[in-house]
């Protein structure tokens, strides 16, 4: 296919009066003036009409004032523009913008999904809908810290702000700190079984595990500062990853070895009061409901 464009020499379409020179043809085939069937007149009209998602648009562009996030513009905007566009008329974000808004809300199914699948997982391995909950009580602490922290930027040296990178630091925050909580609730259970009670069980446990969870946590903290204080080409992006890291961990690691014992006492004596069984009592169940599929067996 070729698109064959018809158009006048230069010379003769330099003014609106030249179209009135043109002919053409009538009914009955013969040739007529332009200027005898047409008035011109001369007016303002735009170059072009842009679209947008299929519909007539007016692309608007700015640059960000010093100190302010692509977050702010976005809110300020939104704000901005729902008293003065008229009925009829919408927006919509373009450019880096709408990647900004649209990653996002990613994110935040990605956060909610985290949350379920973690719950999930935990409810099958203690055999509890209660222990994720108390377990949950230690991740709400690092999120809150990491975001506590990342907020403290902006009081001391370089301000960083909720971004992509911060929101998939909170998701990691997620199961680094649910380790910590595992490892205090597993051992209270399995010391529940061989016959304490909860209180003497949740101590015990926090108090064992201190060593291993101070020392899995440094670690971790330590892989993350390089991430958090890191210089170079990019390292603007990841720094408030490494920052929710570092920050939410350190503060979940020595609040947790207090919180989690007291919510599980807390728990368990709830359990107690409303079930009559401790709140280990899925666990004991578990065992013996293997003990008598192994007995036949070891009869044989």
């Amino acid at each position: 296919q070729y698109y064959v464009v018809v158009q006048v020499e230069d010379a003769d379409r330099t003014t609106p009066n030249d179209l009135s020179r043109l002919y053409v043809k009538s009914t009955d085939g013969n040739l007529v003036q332009l200027s005898n069937l047409v008035t011109t007149n001369e007016g303002i009209v735009p170059e072009n009409f842009p679209h947008f998602n299929r519909l007539r648009s007016v692309t608007v562009s700015a640059q960000l004032a010093t100190g302010k996030t692509i977050g702010d513009g976005v809110a300020a905007l939104e704000e901005m523009v729902k008293p003065l566009l008229p009925s009829g008329y919408t927006y919509a974000w373009d450019g880096e913008t709408r990647e900004f808004v649209e990653s996002g809300s990613d994110t935040y199914i990605l956060f909610g999904l985290a949350l379920l699948f973690t719950f999930l997982i935990l409810a099958a391995q203690f055999e509890s809908w209660i222990h994720p909950i108390t377990i949950f009580t230690g991740v709400a602490l690092a999120l809150a810290g990491g975001i506590l922290v990342l907020y403290c930027t902006r009081f001391f040296g370089t301000a960083m702000t909720d971004n992509l990178f911060s929101r998939f630091g909170l998701i990691m925050l997620i199961g680094l700190v649910a380790k910590n909580g595992i490892l205090i609730v597993e051992f209270a259970n399995q010391l529940q079984i061989a016959g304490k009670n909860a209180f003497d069980a949740a101590f015990e446990s926090a108090t064992l595990r201190f060593r291993p969870i101070l020392m899995t946590s440094i670690a971790t903290v330590l892989g993350a500062v390089p991430i958090a204080f890191a210089s170079g080409a990019g390292a603007e992006t990841r720094n408030p990853m490494g920052i929710v890291i570092v920050g939410g961990l350190t503060i979940a690691t020595f609040m947790t070895l207090f919180v989690i014992p007291i919510f599980y006492v807390l728990v368990d004596k709830l359990c107690i009061k409303f079930t009559g069984h401790s709140s280990a009592h899925g666990l004991k169940r578990a065992e013996e409901i293997a003990q008598e599929v192994d007995a036949p067996v070891l009869a044989k």
